[in-house]
């Protein structure tokens, strides 16, 4: 089941039914807002019965060492290895479909060979790259993508979906959560108990700024996760506060929250210090944020 999206669909419908479907797409968007359902239902429509049998998705490896979590980044092999079952190297493939999802993971040497399968397109192949990180992504790569930009499902048209869904999770636009909420919600209780909490940050004590930390720290994808519905959670209030300086005061935190998920993924070594600078230190408005809450 796919929500919302409903002009992006309906464009790929009819780029489909009159053949005219791109070589390669690159979807981008917030994370869990349906852009790897669209490839699928995309996929189904071009290839139809051998669906199942003629796809061939890559995404990252989670992992845990040491106690914490990690993602591996998607390899040269990985790549190697999906065009040589697609047929995308020395012969021809036809209703063949590629999905990279976290495309962003994909390494430096691995974009260098999927930029070779770009440049020497063959006949029947569909390739889609799904990434909430589009800046990761190398321009030679993205210039050979027909670009869909994704956004976040307003809240309304997710709670007629999942009336039974706690609000928390309704408010921050992704469907992809409340569907694995009502799926398995075991999963959520610790995710939900931080969110709230995050919720309340600036009343929160010293000592409970070390717990939530602390939560985040050993498990980073999950810490850059939760710190994106956050941004999305912020960005709700702010569109639904009517005071000017309530609304400064949940931009500045904006800001701040958006920075430190910046850095989180600029420099993974520093994890660490880049939360703990968030949850004890931060303190400033961006020169951006400024600029435009004098325009409020």
């Amino acid at each position: 089941m796919i929500i919302g999206h409903e002009t992006i669909r309906e464009r790929l419908r009819r780029a489909a039914k009159k053949e005219r479907t791109a070589q390669a797409y690159l979807f981008v968007g917030p994370e869990s807002v349906g852009k790897r359902a669209v490839a699928f239902e995309l996929a189904r429509t071009l290839i139809g019965e051998s669906f199942v049998s003629d796809v061939v998705t890559l995404r990252p490896e989670r992992v845990e060492e040491k106690g914490k979590v990690k993602e591996k980044a998607i390899g040269v092999e990985a790549v190697r290895e999906a065009t040589r079952t697609l047929g995308l190297s020395g012969r021809t493939a036809a209703g063949n479909i590629l999905i990279v999802d976290d495309a962003h993971r994909l390494s430096e040497e691995a974009q260098n060979a999927f930029l070779k399968t770009l440049e020497e397109p063959l006949p029947g192949v569909t390739v889609f790259l799904v990434t909430h990180e589009e800046g990761a992504i190398v321009p030679t790569i993205a210039s050979r993508c027909e670009r869909v930009s994704f956004a976040l499902v307003p809240e309304k048209v997710v709670s007629d979906h999942f009336p039974d869904v706690p609000l928390i999770l309704r408010m921050l636009g992704r469907p992809g959560l409340c569907k694995s909420f009502r799926e398995q919600p075991e999963m959520f209780g610790e995710r939900l108990r931080r969110l709230e909490t995050l919720s309340f940050f600036e009343t929160l004590s010293f000592s409970e700024r070390v717990s939530c930390a602390d939560g985040l720290m050993n498990d980073i994808p999950s810490a850059e996760r939760m710190l994106s519905w956050w941004v999305g959670a912020i960005a709700q209030k702010v569109a639904l506060s009517p005071e000017i300086f309530e609304r400064r005061r949940l931009l500045e935190l904006l800001g701040n929250i958006s920075a430190t998920l910046r850095d989180l993924r600029r420099f993974p070594g520093s994890a660490r210090l880049t939360l703990e600078h968030m949850f004890f230190f931060k303190k400033s408005v961006s020169p951006l944020l400024v600029r435009k809450i004098s325009t409020l």
